[in-house]
């Protein structure tokens, strides 16, 4: 699938999504309507796709949360929390967050109300040592859940909990830390809820993440949502697995 520059897809999690091209060309005012922080960043990088793709992805984040707070993209303000995770400066409350994974980026844009949110996206792809990753990552009966996928199957599986757990972690803002233990998030497709220790200041205590293949890009996703109470039970719940629907 070629993808135009942001490319709509049907929403999940209470959440807008596009994917956007971060190779495609870039328009004129692109850099231009970056904030001077932005731009410094942007000229920090040594390679010059790394350039474009920060610069396509921000000022697309700019073009879009512009559109839905009803002002000019580059007098949007962000700002930062601990973990850098950017949020609209100023009254206006509307999550939203990014990610990407080589040249296509994924963007989230809350519709529901004000739980953070946390996107994250991973092009499929061969991950040989999978198991090693995960040891280091996930809790041993996690661990063992990725052990009994199909071999071939096992680097999209691993791909799939990956997003699972990134994506609340963005959403709890805190990201990978020794501070900050996530609770398991396994590694099945679809949606589920878990119990989210230590989120009281990202607005929710339970966690729902959606996961979801992207066959257009080739790529697993997973969205999450911060809530104060769970919108289904904070239990398992029976659904595919990963290497069924990213077969």
């Amino acid at each position: 699938m070629a993808l135009t520059r942001l490319t709509s897809l049907a929403p999940r999690g209470g959440c807008a999504l596009w994917l956007i091209a971060l190779d495609a060309p870039l328009c004129p005012g692109d850099t231009a309507m970056l904030a001077p922080d932005e731009r410094q960043r942007a000229d920090r990088f040594v390679f010059a796709v790394d350039r474009q793709r920060f610069i396509a992805a921000r000022s697309a984040l700019r073009e879009v949360l512009g559109r839905a707070v009803g002002s000019d993209p580059s007098r949007i303000g962000f700002d930062y929390g601990a973990a850098g995770k950017p949020q609209l400066r100023g009254a206006m409350h509307l999550p939203f967050n990014l990610s990407h994974s080589g040249p296509v980026g994924l963007l989230a844009v809350a519709t529901d109300g004000p739980d953070a949110v946390g996107v994250d996206i991973e092009l499929l792809r061969d991950v040989p040592d999978a198991m090693q990753l995960a040891q280091s990552t996930f809790d041993p009966h996690e661990c063992a859940e990725l052990g009994a996928i199909d071999v071939a199957r096992r680097p999209a599986g691993f791909l799939a909990g990956w997003t699972r757990r990134e994506a609340g972690l963005k959403a709890a803002g805190t990201g990978f830390s020794a501070t900050h233990t996530p609770p398991p998030t396994g590694f099945a497709m679809g949606r589920s809820t878990v119990r989210w220790p230590g989120a009281l200041q990202a607005r929710g205590t339970f966690a729902t993440i959606e996961t979801f293949a992207l066959p257009e890009v080739n790529a697993v996703a997973s969205v999450a949502r911060l809530r104060a109470a769970p919108d289904e039970p904070a239990t398992a719940l029976a659904r595919r697995t990963a290497m069924q629907e990213l077969a």
